[in-house]
């Protein structure tokens, strides 16, 4: 059953990558907007 562990722990892992990443480029992307 560890198999479901590690699958679980990478999905999360995943989307709280993911989420960081979305949340930098929308910062960079909104100060590069303000800048103009």
């Amino acid at each position: 059953m560890h198999i479901l562990f590690w699958l679980i722990f990478t999905f999360s892992f995943i989307v709280i990558y993911f989420n960081f990443v979305h949340s930098m480029l929308f910062c960079i992307y909104s100060m590069m907007y303000h800048s103009n």
